[in-house]
This record gives C-alpha cells, structure tokens and sequence, in this order.
C-alpha cells in the first residue's frame, strides 16, 4: 500500500499510478520495478496492514498497551484493510498452485495483484473491535480508547491516509479476501487457545 500517496478515497486498483509519499514506499517501489525488469514472468502481490502471529504488529501492541493502560491514544485519519498474515498465505500458495497447474502460466496471469482482509476501517475502529474479543479472554485495563489525528501521532515513516487496494483482480486465481472482521476475530480466538 505505501507505493501509493495515499490521496484517492476509493480503493486503488493494480493499475492505478503509484507515488509514494515516503522512503519506505519508495523503496517497495523500486523492489518492484526491479522485478518487472528482470523477468516479465512475475507475480507481485501488494498487500496492507498485515498481523499475525509472529513479530510485532498493531493487534499485539494494542493488547499489551490494553493490559498496562487506562487510556490509549489511536489514530482514526488513516483508513486500510487489515490482512492476516495466514490469509495472505493461503492466497498466496493458491496463486502459486495455479501458475504451476497451468499449461499456458502467461496467457494473462503474470502480473501485479492486491490482496488485503476484505472491507476497510480506522486504526481506530480495529483497536476497538480487537480489544472487545481480547476482553472476552481477559480483564484488560482500558478503559477509553481516545480517537486522534496523524498529527497528534508522529512516527518516523510517512504513512499513507488511505490504503485500501481493490483486490477484484486476484479472483482470477479462485481467491476470495475473508472480511478483516471475520479474520480478526478468529486471530485473536487463537492467540488465547
């Protein structure tokens, strides 16, 4: 997603011109004008607002942060598609299962393709719909999650306002994006399992 600037308010297409607005974006971009060039036999997936079960990620913060603080201060400006990281998996390796079982890969499947969880929210919306499912595991300490503005929240990377990617696209492999509320839920089901 950080390969666009983050200005449309309708989901970004594979197509649709890219600019980022940021090192990080730029260097995704450059990673895949790289590919492009070596070999016109690519597939490129883009992808946004992954979590999982493994290394840091928004979900994970906002439990911990949950369990230490009263209060959490959550950006609500920046609109995008939470992705499990095991959806973006299994969609992977059904692209994968497709290119290697098909006769003719080229005849219109290289490419760039988007996947994300289907829908979008806030970071905001996602702190609160993950934290109502952890609480049905544990006693959190939060009590109010206060929504605010980017710029009441610098970071070091420039983050995109919008990152919703259409993945209309990538049906053409049999992939179907699982709703990010439904996915979210089953995450957190199994972090307390």
């Amino acid at each position: 997603d950080y390969v666009f600037d983050g200005a449309s308010s309708i989901p970004y297409p594979e197509d649709a011109p890219t600019g980022p607005i940021g090192v990080y974006g730029k260097s995704k971009l450059a990673g895949e004008l790289a590919i492009r060039a070596a070999n016109p036999q690519h597939i490129i997936i883009r992808t946004a607002w992954l979590y999982g079960q493994y290394g840091k990620n928004f979900i994970t913060t906002m439990i911990k942060l949950a369990r230490e603080r009263d209060t959490l201060r959550v950006v609500r400006d920046q609109v995008g598609s939470p992705t499990w990281t095991r959806d973006l998996a299994a969609a992977t390796a059904c692209v994968v299962a497709r290119i290697l079982n098909t006769a003719d890969p080229a005849a219109g499947l290289w490419g760039t393709y988007h996947y994300c969880g289907e829908g979008h929210t806030t970071w905001h919306e996602l702190a609160k719909v993950a934290l109502d499912d952890a609480a049905q595991h544990e006693p959190l300490a939060v009590r109010e999650i206060e929504p605010i503005e980017t710029r009441d929240f610098p970071t070091p990377a420039i983050r995109p306002a919008f990152s919703v990617l259409s993945c209309d696209k990538v049906r053409v492999f049999g992939v179907y994006p699982r709703p990010w509320r439904e996915s979210v839920a089953q995450f957190i089901e199994e972090l307390y399992a």
